[in-house]
């Protein structure tokens, strides 16, 4: 299942609900994927620092910025995954097509 984290605003807590849920997945034996689509890559940041400290869960991140490719970038991720969440802020010249 892809889970989608959106909104156009910003300090709404897409990272935050996005990671938590991504965490929660894994804690219950769950293979997940968190796609950071946000193009500051805070949780992409965030869970290597958590892998370098060895804090688990270990929570697989891909960052991948780019709204025309994400669909074909986490398509490619799929097969791997049971769940693949993903989180971005919606500027105005993108679209929920490219999601």
């Amino acid at each position: 299942m892809n889970i989608v984290v959106a909104n156009t605003k910003g300090g709404t807590g897409k990272t935050t609900t996005a990671v938590q849920l991504a965490l929660y997945l894994t804690g219950i034996g769950k293979k997940v994927l968190l796609v950071d689509a946000d193009i500051q890559g805070s949780a992409f940041k965030a869970l290597a620092e958590r892998g370098k400290l060895e804090i688990e869960p270990i929570q697989p991140c891909a960052f991948l910025p780019d709204p025309v490719q994400l669909r074909t970038q986490i398509k490619a991720y799929q097969a791997d995954y049971d769940h693949t969440v993903s989180y971005t802020h919606l500027r105005a010249h993108e679209t929920k097509a490219n999601l």
